[in-house]
């Protein structure tokens, strides 16, 4: 009886990495290295400074 549930445990272990080796995304080099992204909101305000810098060179 033991035995069933150390197998049936094995085998969703194994079935669920397979899973996420295909569902995850794999990690961007720049995490590894230590280099830091620019969030989302730093984003937004260097565009926005590009549109408004573009705006003026039109005006």
């Amino acid at each position: 009886m033991l035995s069933i549930f150390f197998w049936s445990g094995l085998f969703f272990t194994f079935v669920a990495y397979i899973v996420l080796t295909f569902v995850l995304d794999p990690m961007p080099d720049n995490v590894v290295s230590g280099e830091q992204q620019p969030s989302s909101g730093e984003l937004l305000d260097a565009v926005d400074r590009e549109l408004a810098a573009s705006e003026k060179a039109f005006a």
